[in-house]
């Protein structure tokens, strides 16, 4: 009898939930991939209910064949399609089911990604840009764009956990989530009025009001992340229709604008790595 798709989901998202970890002095329980398995699983059992007409509960892993597999990437359209493929296959794994049927399967070429046509003038017409038709809250979703851009591409996750004992001599530390490595971003004038503007609205020491007294479990303060990164990506729609923007921006294009940023004004490559965070 073939296992079932949904179960060997559910124990390995148990699994990750149970993992601790430390981030900025803190332990953590619950892994960070444990959010990107849940949200592979969502988007397969909403393919397999909505386009293949069948109870994902019921699924199990002789249906995924090849056949399924290919429509299932054609229906995702170039939306992450490497990275989604990949976890299913852990998932496969984890359940020691065959992959083979990975092997086979034909992903359509990608368009060259719309951040790339975005550059540095982006952020020269958000920092000098009306906010008078915005809202105090659609304000801070921009500051905290703003604020990803001056340190580095910082992601909201980041942000959400820093401290005011992370400045240290006009310096900033932060713990990249993705290689675990302690960035060293120098603070320009920009970044410190923004960090100014909003210290009395934090909760605790927090160095951003993203935070607040009613976020105090892991998993509240990944659901807070996670809407607070939904607002501000609705925001820069907004923001990129008012400004007439060619391409609508996005928080995961801050890091990209500012290597490309470095690289236009020769930047030495140990100070931009360090920056980054791609120095152990």
């Amino acid at each position: 009898m073939s296992k079932n798709v949904s179960q060997a989901f559910d124990k390995l998202l148990l699994h990750l939930s149970q993992i601790e970890r430390e981030r900025n002095g803190q332990i953590i329980a619950g892994s960070p991939n444990e959010r990107k398995f849940r949200y592979v699983r969502d988007c397969l059992c909403n393919f397999t209910q909505t386009i293949m007409k069948q109870d994902f509960s019921t699924l199990t892993f002789d249906d995924i064949d090849r056949c399924f597999l290919q429509k299932y990437v054609n229906h995702l359209n170039g939306r992450n399609v490497e990275n989604k493929l990949q976890k299913l296959r852990r998932v496969f794994r984890e359940a020691n089911v065959d992959t083979s049927v990975f092997d086979c399967i034909r992903i359509p070429a990608k368009l060259e990604s719309d951040f790339l046509m975005v550059d540095h003038k982006v952020i020269e017409k958000i920092e000098s840009m009306n906010r008078a038709k915005l809202t105090g809250k659609e304000e801070l979703y921009i500051d905290l764009f703003l604020i990803g851009y001056y340190t580095g591409g910082s992601t909201i996750n980041e942000m959400a956990s820093l401290k005011v004992s992370f400045i240290k001599n006009g310096y900033l530390y932060c713990r990249r989530n993705a290689s675990e490595n302690i960035a060293i971003i120098p603070l320009c004038s920009d970044a410190l009025h923004i960090i100014d503007k909003y210290q009395s609205m934090c909760f605790d020491d927090y160095l951003f009001p993203i935070f607040t007294h009613k976020h105090n479990s892991p998993e509240q303060q990944l659901g807070r992340i996670k809407r607070i990164s939904e607002l501000t990506n609705q925001t820069l729609r907004k923001v990129s229709k008012m400004l007439k923007l060619e391409n609508a921006i996005t928080m995961g294009m801050t890091k990209w604008i500012f290597i490309e940023h470095l690289l236009l004004n020769e930047v030495p490559y140990e100070k931009g790595s360090s920056i980054l965070g791609m120095l152990y």
